[in-house]
Parts: C-alpha cells; sequence; structure tokens
C-alpha cells in the first residue's frame, strides 16, 4: 500500500512579499527577508488556516522569506516548523538580483538556451529536486495534513507535474501568500483541488519568483 494514502491533503503557501518582489528582481537562493508587506501577507496567511480545518504538521524552506512566513502560520497553529532545505528556491545564478530589462539585455537567449547563465540550476537537476523533496515531505507527514512553505518555482514544477502540464511552470502565476491544495484520491493519486487562493489576501499581487 501506498504510505501516501492515509495523507490527507497538503497545502502549498508562496512566501510573503519582500523588496525583491516589489523590484521585480529575480531571487533565486540569495537570501531576502520579507518586507512589512510580507509579514502583513504571512498573518492573513495563518488566520486562513486557522480556520480551514486540522493542520497537523509544518515545512519550510530555510530561505529566510519562506521560514518567515511559516514560522507565522505556526505560531498561530501552534505547531513546530520542521526545516527541509530542499524546498528552496531554483538556484537562478547570475539571474539573481536582475530586473526583467536587465536579464533581457544581458542573457536575450536564456530561454532557448539556458546553459548560457551562470549557475543557474538547470530544469531537469531542479525537476528531480522537488519530485524527491516532494516524496521526502509526504513520507515525514503519514497521516496528517501537511503545509508546506516554499516559492514560486518550486511549487510550480510541482504543480506541473501533478497537472500532466496543464498547469505551473511557464503557465501559473503564484501570488505572494497564496495557496495551492492537492488531494490523493483512492488510487494513490495527486490532484490540485485549489489553485492560487487568496480571497484572504487583502494587497496580494503577483510578483517574480
Amino acid at each position: 500500500m501506498n504510505p501516501a494514502t492515509s495523507l490527507a491533503k497538503i497545502a502549498l503557501v508562496r512566501h510573503g512579499e519582500t523588496d525583491w518582489n516589489v523590484k521585480g528582481l529575480i531571487q533565486g537562493q540569495s537570501d531576502i527577508p520579507l518586507n512589512h508587506n510580507g509579514l502583513f501577507q504571512a498573518e492573513q496567511v495563518a488566520q486562513w488556516f486557522t480556520r480551514s480545518g486540522q493542520w497537523n504538521c509544518l515545512f519550510s524552506s530555510h530561505l529566510l522569506r519562506a521560514y518567515q512566513t511559516a514560522e507565522i502560520i505556526g505560531k498561530a497553529l501552534n505547531l513546530e516548523c520542521i526545516v527541509i532545505r530542499d524546498l528552496m528556491e531554483r538556484k537562478f545564478g547570475a539571474l539573481e538580483g536582475l530586473n526583467s530589462e536587465e536579464r533581457e539585455r544581458l542573457y536575450p537567449d536564456r530561454l532557448q538556451n539556458e546553459s548560457v547563465v551562470p549557475g543557474l540550476e538547470c530544469r531537469p537537476d531542479f525537476k528531480e529536486r522537488v519530485l524527491k523533496t516532494f516524496g521526502d515531505v509526504v513520507h515525514k507527514a503519514v497521516g496528517s495534513n501537511a503545509i508546506v512553505v516554499s516559492h514560486g518555482a518550486w511549487i510550480n514544477q510541482l504543480l506541473f507535474h501533478i497537472s500532466d502540464g496543464k498547469l505551473g511552470s511557464g503557465i501559473t502565476t503564484l501570488l505572494n501568500g497564496g495557496i495551492c491544495i492537492i488531494t490523493l484520491d483512492d488510487n494513490g493519486i495527486w490532484n490540485l483541488s485549489e489553485t492560487n487562493l487568496s480571497n484572504h489576501l487583502q494587497a496580494g499581487k503577483p510578483a517574480d519568483s
């Protein structure tokens, strides 16, 4: 029997807003803290979870913007935050800290040939990391409703896999503080039941990863 079949659902939370989000800068694995609005968004996310049934465990990337978000959620739910480093964002290498104009000027061919960007985590390696880490979360959270606080590219890579390419990477823009819910059916298949929930946010807006 698949051990995941006793796991009811997982909530995927994108971290709250940072100053780099506001400026349109790629963050990747640069460790940027939440700004004032991001802290407020994290409080709103936490309040949503207090009104949305029972949640038993909480996981987070170690990067500050995700961990700060998770800490606020954990405090509201009285849950300890378990840090899993590989929930961290994709490494964007030389793209980190650049705005869209700078990215286009310096690396105009990056979408056709990712190898032109020094230090970029290649897509196959990133996909492998995301799926392995998701498996680790499922294993750790057996019998629980779990919350996972991560990053835009990480969550979108997982959504792309679960939806067979209908949603996620290159398709879905996730909100800071937005929530996606995935559930397990009777055949042990993960399904996306909610995407980009944002009715809890008073000032949520799309931003770069």
